[in-house]
């Protein structure tokens, strides 16, 4: 599922830019969730790198303008795909300053929508693979969150429950989530299980011995079960050579 943020603060122009996206998303067979903010100021309050895949910002808005709220997301989140929908056609060769994707005129109209939003797509469509999601626990209530295979540091169980350690965080899966079926739908992107419990991203071992690894400040133990396919598996990576015969 595709997460979107639609940052405006006219409902009626935020609830139509909507209504193209699931149009769109539809007659590609995607999905998408949309979280709306009336203000840049809203938006940036909670905005967490990784939380969006695509930002539609307006520009004219009560407190923080558009743009300067773009720069803040930019510094630290390159990888949102961010839009400008607005009425300011003036801020079009700005808005490369803060890499966004497409700088769209109101009014707009669906087939207009739909051309400029074809590279989008198709960037989506492209790096699909390279992303996961994790759905996850946060102050009693279930989220979700598309994150990118890259980002994930290692995975752990606890007590039938997946732990996410992600480059931006933890967080705690949902009750009944497998360990098994992560390790073969992460085959092939690096990853080796030290353990019956740990998921290991190779690239992220700063050290390790016949013993433990360490990831950062994080040291995780062996098992005698696991040592060898472990060991080997992060040789291989690290002389470049996983995945060859």
């Amino acid at each position: 599922m595709i997460r979107v943020a639609i940052v405006e603060d006219d409902t009626a122009s935020a609830r139509e830019l909507d209504s193209y996206l699931k149009r769109l998303l539809l007659e590609n067979n995607l999905s998408h969730d949309t979280v709306f903010f009336s203000t840049a100021d809203k938006f940036l309050s909670i905005f967490r790198k990784g939380d969006f895949d695509i930002v539609f910002m307006d520009i004219d808005m009560p407190g923080t303008n558009g743009m300067d709220a773009a720069r803040k997301l930019r510094k630290s989140d390159m990888d949102a795909i961010l839009i400008f929908v607005t009425n300011l056609s003036q801020y079009a060769l700005e808005s490369y300053d803060v890499q966004a994707f497409n700088f769209m005129v109101k009014p707009i109209n669906y087939d207009d929508f739909a051309m400029k939003m074809g590279r989008v797509i198709a960037n989506i469509k492209s790096s699909s693979n390279n992303k996961i999601l994790i759905s996850y626990k946060k102050n009693g209530c279930i989220n979700e969150k598309i994150a990118l295979i890259s980002n994930i540091r290692y995975v752990e169980i606890r007590d039938h429950t997946l732990i996410w350690h992600l480059a931006d965080g933890d967080y705690s899966g949902l009750r009944g989530e497998s360990m098994k079926s992560l390790d073969a739908k992460l085959d092939n992107c690096g990853f080796a299980m030290c353990d019956q419990s740990f998921l290991v991203n190779i690239k992220y071992i700063t050290s390790v011995n016949k013993e433990e690894v360490h990831i950062g400040n994080d040291i995780i133990k062996i098992s005698r079960r696991k040592r060898q396919e472990f060991l080997s598996k992060v040789a291989k990576q690290l002389a470049g050579t996983v995945g060859s015969d």
